[in-house]
């Protein structure tokens, strides 16, 4: 990367690097696997049998409370019954049409696949018990524009063991924090083409690798969740789901990024090897490792993207306008430590 940024120093404007998408996921330990689950509802006196009420009882009562907030904030909840439609996008288009600066914008709820319980007969000892199923169940996006994070939103499932993900965005913090400083920028979509003080700019993103996200994101489940204090538990644990880092690169005009992303790209595919993308995505080039490194080449509506992935995790390179983008996502952490 040095060696590019001083060959082309007099087409780049700067370059900015730090987190992008930001998603948290969060799990009741209590609830996620089956002798939690058998042992919460022994504590609950809840036999079996009235398992499937019970359970119905308390999504009732979540659910009451979703939709209770959006009707104390007057705002709208929209069912979707198609995942071609961007929940964002849509978001977002509620967002600047009521001209939200602060507080919740909407709750979207669609039906998606889920991890939850059923309770099944044992053929072995003929008695009932709870067993893990993969199922499907309505799921709640609560959407906020947040006074430092701008546009995020709250995933909750509204079924047992009533998972929740909290996504929020880098650049849209960076936005933020600009906003605050009184600091002029540009942006395209996601990224940003100018900032008037760029060194600034990454002071105040490198602040984010640093940030303290757990309270954050324990007040966030106390909001959507009241059965967190009703049923004693002990809160969400908190992991990482998905973590984007991006690097971008501002070029002083689209037309000279145009010239040079072919060359990019070819030079992408002809000359970066498995055992290239193995090593920066953690993984062994011995025996030890029977999977694939896979490279993709795709026109996309921001631009012209490749990318190489082993299992979870990949690095993409992409144009956007006047910017080139690297972006490095991982879905699964601890396929670095094999």
């Amino acid at each position: 990367m040095e060696r590019f940024l001083k060959q082309h120093h007099d087409q780049i404007k700067g370059v900015l690097a730090g987190y992008d998408r930001l998603s948290f996921r969060g799990t009741l330990r209590q609830l996620c696997y089956q002798k939690g689950i058998e042992t919460f509802l022994c504590i609950q006196r809840i036999k079996y049998k009235d398992f499937g009420d019970y359970s119905q009882q308390l999504t009732s009562q979540l659910t009451a409370h979703l939709e209770g907030l959006a009707q104390q904030a007057g705002r709208p909840v929209v069912y979707l019954d198609s995942s071609q439609v961007s929940k964002e996008d849509l978001a977002r288009e509620m967002m600047e049409k009521d001209r939200i600066r602060e507080g919740l914008v909407c709750i979207i709820t669609c039906v998606e696949p889920c991890r939850s319980y059923r309770v099944t007969s044992n053929r072995t000892t003929k008695h009932l018990q709870v067993k893990p199923d993969n199922r499907k169940c309505k799921f709640y996006y609560l959407y906020y524009h947040d006074r430092d994070f701008g546009l995020m939103h709250i995933r909750v499932q509204s079924w047992l063991p009533f998972d929740i993900q909290v996504w929020v965005n880098g650049r849209s913090w960076l936005a933020c924090q600009l906003d605050h400083e009184g600091i002029g920028y540009q942006q395209n979509d996601n990224s940003f083409t100018h900032i008037d003080n760029l060194p600034r700019a990454q002071k105040l993103l490198d602040q984010l690798s640093r940030k303290k996200f757990l309270p954050l994101l324990q007040a966030l489940a106390r909001r959507a969740n009241p059965l967190l204090k009703q049923l004693n538990l002990l809160g969400y644990y908190w992991s990482g789901r998905c973590m984007e880092y991006a690097t971008d690169v501002m070029f002083k005009d689209r037309a000279t990024l145009e010239k040079l992303h072919p060359h990019l790209l070819r030079y992408a595919v002809e000359h970066f090897r498995s055992a290239d993308i193995l090593r920066f995505l953690g993984r062994r080039t011995n025996r030890s490792f029977s999977g694939e490194s896979t490279t993709s080449h795709a026109y996309r509506i921001e631009g012209v993207r490749i990318k190489h992935w082993v299992e979870e995790n990949s690095i993409k390179m992409y144009d956007k306008g006047s910017v080139l983008r690297v972006e490095t996502t991982i879905h699964n952490q601890r396929r670095f430590r094999r």
